[in-house]
């Protein structure tokens, strides 16, 4: 991360959206990056540390150029439907003594 934007890899004033997995982006560089200006701001759902007590993660959630939201992708109406209607089917399944979505 550091080395791509601080390297010049990523245009001054570039925008970082991070909705995978927090550590996918060094909290640190991103502070480094977002004061020296490389970095215009930074959007997070997911952080490197959670709860953010200390650290890297609690320093770039109180950036004011941080927007932190919960990591709430999955939450879509169609996704709970999905989830709903996988859930029965596996319990079904369990009832009928058949095997689904099994990892032996």
């Amino acid at each position: 991360y550091q080395r791509r934007v601080h390297g010049g890899y990523c245009k001054p004033g570039v925008v970082v959206i991070n909705t995978g997995r927090g550590p996918l982006i060094d909290e640190a560089a991103a502070l480094k990056a977002l004061d020296s200006g490389r970095v215009d701001s930074v959007f997070v759902d997911v952080l490197t540390k959670e709860p953010p007590a200390d650290g890297a993660s609690a320093a770039l959630i109180n950036h004011p150029k941080v927007t932190l939201t919960p990591h709430l992708g999955w939450m879509s109406v169609e996704a709970r439907i999905r989830l709903i209607n996988e859930v029965a089917l596996n319990v079904e399944a369990f009832l009928n003594g058949d095997q689904r979505n099994r990892v032996n």
